[in-house]
């Protein structure tokens, strides 16, 4: 199990995240964006050197157990809007 899979199973795994998309499916859309956001910068990385500080910044994010869940889940949300609008630095 890849790093993304086991950070999605996690969330997944939250017994108010599974009430929430159990009573509205808008939250399991949204968690699936997530992931397909994470699989498209971990494609990336593999074909631009520019987004690979970046994945790593990801990766190291997901992986923190010093962080809540929903402290990893918003650097995530950072970094992948930082992808999404193409700037190219970790901040």
């Amino acid at each position: 199990m890849t790093a993304i899979n086991a950070f999605i199973t996690e969330i997944q795994n939250v017994p108010t995240f599974a009430a929430a998309a159990a009573s509205d499916p808008k939250w399991l859309a949204e968690l699936e964006r997530i992931e397909r956001g994470l699989n498209a910068v971990d494609r990336q990385a593999d074909d631009d050197p520019a987004i690979i500080e970046i994945f790593d910044k990801i990766q190291a994010t997901i992986c923190r157990a010093d962080l809540s869940l929903v402290d990893r889940l918003l650097e995530v949300g950072r970094l992948l809007t930082q992808v999404r609008d193409g700037e190219r630095t970790v901040n």
